[in-house]
């Protein structure tokens, strides 16, 4: 992200921006390029959705029983885009199984974005006010920073289910990440 969004609606746009810009190269990169792209949307969705889980889902079901339905009907379609992530993540980035899964995967991620544009963004909007939304975006980055970098359908996708398991799967991703690097 070239600029820091000055709150939450900002913040989850620029990142929808940033995972469409990866899937298209994720789709487009030769297969010797594509691990990079690949690692790169693999993080940044396994943070975005704990961050979402984490901060922004339970406001939206403390709103009303249509915030309730929107971060429910959000949060399914995450854990079902959870289990094809670690899926794709078992699957070597240049194989053509790989592609063929990311194929499947990449206008599932694009639907549940819009559909976060179309309703998850325009409630926060009309329900928090600017300094609520601008103190969301400083929760939303430090729950990123906390989140675990790999996709682990089997964790739980709530709030609790991230607090009680993300410290422990964080440390066991770096420690992957870092291994994975040398």
């Amino acid at each position: 992200m070239a600029t820091k969004p000055r709150d939450v609606v900002g913040l989850i746009h620029a990142q929808h921006t940033d995972i469409a810009r990866l899937l298209g190269r994720v789709s487009t990169d030769t297969p010797a390029e594509r691990e990079t792209s690949w690692c790169e949307l693999r993080r940044l969705i396994a943070v975005h959705e704990t961050a979402e889980q984490e901060v922004v889902y339970p406001i939206l079901r403390s709103l009303s029983e249509e915030g309730r339905r929107i971060a429910d009907a959000r949060a399914a379609e995450e854990a079902e885009g959870i289990k094809v992530l670690s899926q794709l993540e078992d699957l070597d980035p240049t194989s053509a199984e790989f592609a063929r899964l990311f194929e499947d995967f990449r206008p599932a991620v694009a639907k549940h974005s819009h559909a976060e544009e179309d309703e998850v963004l325009p409630l926060l909007l009309s329900t928090q006010d600017a300094d609520r939304r601008r103190r969301m975006a400083e929760t939303f980055v430090m729950a990123e920073q906390a989140a675990p970098t790999h996709a682990h359908p089997h964790a739980g996708t709530s709030a609790t289910a991230h607090i009680v398991t993300g410290p422990a799967l964080t440390i066991m991703d770096h420690v992957r990440d870092a291994l994975h690097q040398t």
